[in-house]
């Protein structure tokens, strides 16, 4: 049996936003916190059961479509973009 809850698009996008949200403080700035970035990205990885990624990328290509839009949304997410 599958529960389907009805959100619009704002509401699922607010959400998103809190649950796949980077700590500002972890971001990758530069080279200067790069050691602090990857241990904020390997333990939040290591939750999503995909730590290896971090030393294998080639492992992207063997996680569901679902997995994969996740972990997009976190790297993309864990670098503060300059102008």
């Amino acid at each position: 049996m599958v529960i389907q809850v009805g959100l619009n698009g704002g509401v699922v996008k607010e959400l998103s936003k809190k649950v796949y949200s980077f700590p500002e403080l972890y971001k990758l700035q530069g080279p200067e916190n790069f050691d602090q970035w990857k241990q904020a990205l390997t333990i939040i990885f290591r939750v999503l059961d995909i730590a290896q990624f971090i030393t294998d990328p080639s492992i992207g290509d063997t996680l569901s479509d679902a997995d994969q839009v996740i972990l997009l949304m976190f790297l993309k997410d864990s670098c503060v973009i300059n102008p």
